[in-house]
């Protein structure tokens, strides 16, 4: 397991009370792996792409905790040994 693994994990574990703190943590992760898509017959929504399950995870609870949205996750296996987590809402 590499560092940035080790690293994404433990930082995933911490729990923070704030709804200002989950917002800001929550942007900052759309910011840098999130993509925002136009669909003509759902209108906006918003995707972001990551490996690492304990992330999609967080980003999970964050949109519950926050905003009470139900997401739809996707697994993708593009490569052997390699997981795509798609998280779409």
């Amino acid at each position: 397991m590499s560092f940035s693994s080790v690293a994404k994990s433990e930082l995933c574990r911490i729990q923070d009370e704030k709804s200002c703190c989950q917002l800001a943590e929550l942007s900052a992760i759309m910011k840098m792996s999130g993509t925002i898509q136009i669909n003509g017959k759902n209108g906006l929504g918003l995707r972001v792409t990551t490996e690492n399950p304990a992330i999609a995870r967080r980003i999970f609870s964050l949109l519950k905790n926050i905003f009470g949205v139900h997401t739809d996750i996707m697994v993708k296996r593009i490569v052997p040994l390699k997981r795509i987590i798609s998280i779409c809402f």
